[in-house]
């Protein structure tokens, strides 16, 4: 892995059209047909993972094994991945038999969540599933914080992009990139793709993804 490798300028993804955004953030296998830059693969299962977090919990992209928002999923989908995810918003789903995390965690700094001294189910804790969006983000500290790693070399930073905001939909390009103190990294965001969307950098675009209902939604990018 290449550590926070040079950027490229001009984007080295361009995403246009609809059925091009859809194929790439809703697809939970696209690490494994893109291989980033600099990336080398030994051995194991690290189909759908983006990253890794510093707590040492695998970030995967923030779609489900049915290529949908875990989360906030289409109208005619019904949310159920409240059910599998505990406080920390993290699994060991079926199809994965390691812990992981498929969007932002409380978890991954210091929290209340972090720091209780037993596990539970984020059905039983708060408003965690009933606004999910929320409560990823409320009890962590508001400030720029490097939170991983991606496998592209590139950092990954928490949800809040100053004491006062989060990272806005315009913010981030389509691979939910952009350029923090002159360096490209990935923010994790509250809406989806929540984690890593591409190997950026990436064109910004107005589209916005069909299999969410808390998509990323830039209308001036």
């Amino acid at each position: 892995m290449l550590f926070n490798p040079t950027f490229k300028t001009p984007a080295t993804v361009n995403i246009n059209t609809q059925g091009d955004l859809d194929n790439q953030v809703c697809d939970l296998d696209w690490p494994q047909f893109t291989s980033p830059t600099g990336f080398t693969k030994y051995s194991g299962d690290i189909n759908g993972v983006v990253g890794v977090s510093f707590t040492g919990v695998p970030i995967m992209v923030g779609t489900s094994p049915d290529d949908v928002d875990p989360f906030y999923p289409n109208p005619d989908v019904p949310p159920y991945y409240q059910n599998q995810v505990d406080q920390c918003l993290g699994t060991a789903d079926a199809t994965k038999n390691f812990y992981h995390f498929h969007s932002f965690s409380p978890c991954m700094m210091a929290s209340p969540q972090k720091s209780a001294s037993a596990g539970a189910s984020c059905l039983s804790t708060g408003n965690c599933a009933s606004n999910t969006a929320t409560y990823m983000v409320s009890s962590v500290s508001k400030a720029i914080t490097p939170v991983g790693l991606a496998l592209d070399g590139h950092v990954i930073y928490a949800p809040w992009k100053s004491n006062t905001q989060l990272w806005d939909d315009c913010d981030v390009d389509v691979c939910n990139g952009a350029v923090i103190n002159g360096v490209y990294g990935y923010a994790m965001t509250n809406f989806h793709p929540y984690t890593v969307g591409c190997w950026g950098p990436g064109n910004k675009s107005a589209l916005r993804q069909s299999c969410s209902s808390n998509p990323k939604e830039c209308n001036s990018p």
